[in-house]
Parts: C-alpha cells; structure tokens; sequence
C-alpha cells in the first residue's frame, strides 16, 4: 500500500515498512514543522526509511530552502535508526541532494 503523507493521519496508529521522503525536509524552514515532519516520518515505519535530500547545516537566509545536516538530528532523536547506506549524487549539477537508507531496529 502506498500512501501520501495527508493519508498517514487516517492510518496514524499504523505503522508501514517503509517511509520515503523525496526532497522535502531542506523545503521545511520552521523548526516545529520540521520535528513534527522528522517524528511522523520515523515513527509511521517499523523497518526503513529512505531520505532523499541535502544534509548540510546553512545558516537560513529567509527563502523557501533551509539546508539542515538531518543525519546528526537522526542519531540524537532516534537511536533506534541505524544509517546502512548513504548513495552519494552522481549529477550534482543537477540536484546537491543525495539518498540516505535508514533501517529501523525495533
């Protein structure tokens, strides 16, 4: 089953196998959207998680783009995920953003 992230909140206490994120959390430039984005994304999976996006802290200069190192907040707010592959861009002319593969131990 694949869902959208409005849908999730009609299956919140479901959890899925997997929870994908494709260019979004650099897009999310309020902290408190961001906790609550980075909570929903870890806490609606039981196995993985599969990040697509930058992961460089830069200072926000009030656009619609907040680059944030997200792999430190995942290692400090949830050890239970565990990077187990981080796919470096081979275009970086055409996007800075990378894909990073979480695994859930439960």
């Amino acid at each position: 089953m694949f869902i959208t992230y409005d849908e999730y909140y009609k299956h919140f206490n479901k959890k899925y196998d997997l929870s994908i994120s494709l260019d979004v959390i650099y897009h999310l430039v309020e902290d408190a959207v961001y906790v609550k984005y980075m909570n929903d994304l870890f806490n609606s999976t039981n196995k993985f998680v599969i990040i697509y996006s930058t992961n460089w802290k830069e200072k926000y200069n009030g656009s619609h783009v907040y680059h944030r190192n997200f792999t430190k907040y995942i290692d400090t707010e949830f050890k239970n995920a565990k990077l187990i592959h981080h796919e470096p861009n081979k275009y970086p002319s055409l996007s800075t953003a990378e894909f990073y593969i979480y695994s859930i131990n439960n």
